[in-house]
């Protein structure tokens, strides 16, 4: 029989410091208690599912969120498909079916997450459905950084506002945009900064605000640094918002390679310039700042 499990349940999304404290807790607790250490998460976000006018940009595409919740600790991750049928489902047969079809256990319960059909219990309800179960309960400890929580609301917001180093505090890395090279208007190339144009993988990713960005940029397994514009192209035509990415010190054809960056710090807000000429002294001095930056 396979190991029974310990583990906690969550949408997960852009794993940050208040989930790594969670896995942290779920990996002490799973040593101590002889338990695999697992994570439930879902796709797609219940929200999607629940309230799809609400639901929340992604910070992560699932892949990423996988993979970091691995990293933290989880010794497998199980991705369960959120359905109006499994909204649909009580806290306690929710619970069994883990018990029945995973093995679990024992339950982390994250320090204000709520599950179950109407989603309204207290910590205290899901120990005595636990109880009646033979599943040991135990209460994930909120993280608090600047006197506010820790959470994924929290970092979006930070994001929308140009604070990337103020959201990547809070992430614990460098927040992440994936995508294939797409083909552009090369006017980049025409002022002496040749961009790569980016498709992200996840559409529903949240792109933080319009303007310049330092960034690092992986393209297979090698790191180069660069700056990202994001924004409509005001000097230009103003309509539709892109995501472009000069790397320093490369020349080579990029087109439908995938790339990943690397918000490392905010430069500069979007902003219309009189003519190209004006445009292109600004990003001779953008390059100088984001340079600087890495030195």
């Amino acid at each position: 029989m396979a190991q029974e499990i310990i583990a906690t349940v969550g949408a997960f999304d852009g794993i940050h410091l208040g989930h790594r404290a969670l896995l942290t807790q779920l990996r002490d607790l799973a040593a101590e208690l002889d338990l695999a250490p697992v994570v439930f998460t879902f796709s797609p976000h219940p929200a999607e599912v629940l309230r799809p006018e609400l639901a929340p940009e992604h910070l992560a595409p699932l892949s990423q969120n996988v993979e970091l919740l691995r990293g933290y600790g989880a010794e497998r991750v199980e991705i369960l498909a959120f359905t109006p049928e499994l909204a649909a489902r009580s806290a306690e047969q929710f619970m069994l079916e883990l018990r029945e079809h995973h093995g679990l256990r024992a339950l982390l319960v994250g320090y204000d997450h709520q599950f179950g059909r109407g989603a309204n219990l207290t910590y205290e309800d899901y120990e005595a459905i636990g109880r009646s179960l033979g599943i040991t309960l135990y209460r994930g400890t909120s993280l608090h950084i600047d006197n506010a929580p820790v959470s994924s609301s929290r970092i979006r917001q930070l994001l929308r506002m140009g604070k990337t180093r103020e959201a990547n505090a809070l992430l614990g890395y460098a927040y992440r945009l994936s995508g294939q090279v797409v083909g552009g208007m090369r006017i980049g190339r025409t002022m002496g900064y040749p961009t790569a144009n980016i498709q992200p993988d996840d559409p529903r990713q949240l792109i933080p605000a319009d303007g310049v960005y330092a960034v690092r940029v992986r393209i297979a397994d090698r790191m180069h640094t660069g700056m990202l514009y994001i924004g409509k192209r005001p000097t230009l035509d103003g309509v539709s918002r892109t995501i472009e990415v000069n790397i320093f010190d490369l020349s080579a054809d990029l087109y439908a390679q995938r790339l990943e960056l690397h918000l490392e710090s905010y430069v500069r807000n979007d902003c219309k310039f009189p003519s190209l000429e004006a445009l292109q002294e600004q990003i001779a001095r953008d390059e100088q700042t984001v340079r600087a930056y890495f030195a």
